[in-house]
């Protein structure tokens, strides 16, 4: 028997197009996207190729909501399973939310993966999510879900001293989303938005979604991408008197504020002009009563990145993780939990301003490590062995598994 390699892709996003094995093959997962829901159990069951915007039209016919996924809704749900993807919805890894998955293994051997599984079973649980795809394919997933419901939402200026303590207060099964974003001018400051659930009725509401995800006027596609990196402070003005951000949607239901694409993002130079850039994210996670450190020490970075001319940060939005003892590769191993900086680049496609954002990368992850944190794989390598092991000290046990389960 031949060896080939072959890899899965769902949209092609979560995973950085890293998963592409050279003179392997490809299975394209889109069509396997056939999606139920047990109003028994209160569990939704889809294929791989789902995207979390088709799982929201779905289960919306039930009043329901995906229970934990990523911040935009155009990402599939199997290739949010391979980096154990996490958002706003919940303060969980995407691993608490899944019950049971099914994987083919590579010599055609069927399993269904679950905690409740025994051998091999239960095992490849917890390296199959967040195993970038590494330990076989996934054709089926059942998880949770949570009630779709009204919000209110309420801001609150913070800064760095007061943050994690006022994070805490709002940890509370009342509070639909949440989600903060760090002053990356004034790194002292943070905006926490809180979305509160409006009523407590054991009822689901019915929203009103498009066919398609919604994406950003052409007005805010402007201030977000052009005004924005030349005159950063105008944005953050302008969201100040709106009280919203630029980059979110008006609505105030669980499921429209989830039922954003990524893709106008992606595109938004074209309504006026094409140029040879791109959008690159990087995450760097800190244990909870390390925030305060971990910003002072990152504010020479954000001081040098605000006068940078290829890269232009947009963005940083801080999340919250609690601990996963599940996964193998777990980015948030710390007991109290971590906080996510999730910091969103426009930089040209060049191998300069590649190069500058590895330099960037790399001071972002002395500081993670030094604080007892990580950084997220899924996006540019960036970053050496020795960095990898430290913010991973379970990698060799992860390697050593994909020879016992793919020799």
């Amino acid at each position: 028997m031949k060896a080939v390699r072959v890899s899965m892709r769902g949209t092609q996003h979560s995973m950085g197009g890293h998963s592409i094995a050279a003179d392997g093959f490809v299975l394209d997962m889109k069509k396997m996207s056939k999606m139920s829901f047990d109003h028994q159990t209160g569990l939704v069951t889809c294929g791989p190729g789902c995207t979390w915007s088709d799982l929201i039209r779905y289960l919306n016919n039930f009043g329901m909501s995906p229970h934990t996924m990523q911040s935009y809704s155009s990402f599939s749900v199997g290739g949010t399973i391979a980096v154990n993807g996490h958002g706003i919805t919940t303060d969980e890894c995407l691993v608490e939310s899944v019950r049971a998955l099914r994987l083919v293994k590579w010599d055609g051997t069927v399993l269904v993966c679950s905690r409740e599984a025994t051998g091999e079973g239960r095992e490849l649980f917890g390296l199959a999510i967040g195993g970038y795809g590494l330990f076989g394919v996934i054709t089926e997933v059942t998880m949770v879900v949570s009630r779709n419901c009204h919000l209110t939402m309420e801001r609150v200026r913070l800064n760095i001293e007061e943050f994690a303590a006022c994070y805490a207060h709002v940890q509370s099964a009342k509070v639909g989303l949440k989600l903060a974003r760090l002053n990356i001018l004034e790194p002292d400051n943070i905006e926490l938005f809180v979305f509160r659930k409006a009523h407590s009725s054991d009822v689901g509401t019915i929203s009103v979604l498009g066919r398609q995800p919604k994406g950003l006027s052409w007005q805010k596609q402007l201030m977000y991408k052009w005004v924005m990196p030349n005159a950063q402070e105008l944005r953050y003005k302008f969201e100040q008197w709106t009280g919203t951000r630029v980059d979110w949607s008006g609505a105030l239901e669980r499921n429209t504020m989830m039922y954003i694409s990524a893709e106008p993002v992606a595109k938004l130079y074209e309504p006026l002009v094409r140029l040879d850039d791109t959008f690159v994210l990087q995450e760097f996670f800190v244990p909870r009563e390390k925030i305060q450190a971990w910003i002072e020490d990152a504010k020479p970075i954000y001081k040098e990145l605000a006068v940078h001319r290829q890269l232009q940060l947009l963005n940083t939005t801080i999340r919250f993780v609690r601990q996963d003892l599940e996964t193998v590769l777990n980015y948030a191993a710390s007991p109290e939990g971590m906080f996510a900086f999730v910091l969103y680049y426009r930089m040209p496609r060049t191998q300069s301003a590649d190069l500058e954002l590895q330099r960037f990368h790399t001071w972002f992850v002395q500081v993670s490590l030094k604080h007892g944190g990580t950084f997220y794989l899924p996006y540019r390598h960036h970053y050496t062995a020795e960095e990898l092991t430290r913010a991973y000290p379970r990698i060799g046990e992860f390697f050593k598994s994909k020879e016992k389960h793919d020799p």
